[in-house]
């Protein structure tokens, strides 16, 4: 479980890094990079449950009322995982291509924010807690 959420954290923070990165071409190379590297860091751990059919979970107490921060991964949520990923992936490499020919403008504030959309679709395959599932 650790090594997906340091994957979905690589999704996050690279987008963010991408909100400071000045060239257009730079930062969309760099938010797709982190995206499918932190794809990759998820997708591995994914393949591992689904052949397997363990369980991988994770409990936190957390500061939020009615819950705690719990993720898990199942055979079902793991083949979920899979799908967002790798469409994830996909479309940042298509995105990538496409949005280059806005080279003019700003690109690192739709990166971070396709990046975020990446993370929290895998956040809510693995929430097992409502509020967790909400906030994702």
């Amino acid at each position: 479980m650790p090594i997906i959420l340091s994957g979905i954290c690589l999704i996050i923070l690279s987008g963010m890094v991408c909100l400071f990165i000045r060239g257009a071409k730079v930062s969309l190379r760099f938010g797709c990079a982190g995206l499918i590297l932190g794809s990759v860091a998820g997708i591995i751990p994914a393949l591992n449950v689904l052949l397997t059919g363990n369980t991988i979970s994770l409990k936190i107490p957390w500061q939020v009322p009615y819950g705690s921060f719990y993720i898990e991964l199942d055979g079902l949520s793991a083949l979920f995982l899979i799908l967002v990923l790798l469409l994830c992936s996909a479309a940042a490499v298509y995105g990538c291509g496409y949005m280059l020919s806005y080279k003019e403008r700003r690109l690192g504030i739709p990166t971070f924010f396709f990046n975020l959309l990446a993370a929290s679709m895998a956040m809510v395959v693995m929430a097992r807690n409502s509020i967790l599932f909400l906030a994702a």
